[in-house]
């Protein structure tokens, strides 16, 4: 089930934050309000974030 997303102070969806990020030798673990989500790579994650 996903939560459904609230309004921010602009307007716009909101579907939660990040609240963790680990790593377990070449397997990243990343979660929030939205869920989990596991990746296994050999090179690290990039996260890019709109200005």
């Amino acid at each position: 089930m996903r939560p459904s997303p609230i309004a921010d102070a602009a307007g716009e969806d909101d579907l939660g934050n990040i609240d963790f990020l680990e790593r377990a030798g070449n397997t990243w673990r990343l979660g929030g309000d939205w869920g989990e989500v596991r990746l296994t790579t050999a090179a690290a994650p990039s996260i890019t974030l709109p200005r």
